[in-house]
């Protein structure tokens, strides 16, 4: 598996041993991190958003984001179990693939991103009302 990410990863593997080096070698980060979008400060971005946020926003920022994440797993839809469905498999899916990039982070290029991810998270919740509270005919 390492070597497959090795391959496929175009380099990420080195950038995530440099952030994991930079991380034990200034520990003063880990609490509270350096500021938010001061990755400039290693030298590359980690193409991986708990390193990322480690570094930036420290364990109280990572603790936060990932608790906003997966607010989302608890949302109650009622009759409308499709839809709850849907937006765990995506928020899972999000959990997994932010291993291998910050996709979802205030970054210029993957703000848009972001912006869908929020996007269709709103339109999946939004029909929970209608499907609970919808009288039949």
């Amino acid at each position: 598996m390492g070597q497959l990410y090795e391959d496929l990863g175009a380099g990420r593997d080195r950038i995530v041993i440099l952030y994991l080096k930079y991380i034990a070698e200034n520990p003063y980060v880990i609490p509270i991190g350096i500021g938010v979008n001061n990755r400039l400060l290693i030298g590359a971005s980690a193409h991986n958003i708990y390193l990322s946020l480690i570094n930036e926003v420290g364990l109280v920022g990572l603790f936060i984001y990932i608790k906003w994440l997966t607010s989302f797993l608890y949302v109650k839809f009622g009759k409308a179990t499709g839809l709850k469905n849907v937006l765990s498999g995506l928020v899972f899916a999000m959990i997994v693939t932010l291993y291998f990039g910050e996709h979802l982070y205030l970054y210029r290029s993957v703000f848009t991103i972001l912006g869908y991810f929020i996007l269709v998270t709103v339109l999946l919740i939004a029909p929970r009302y209608y499907f609970n509270h919808a009288k039949p005919k």
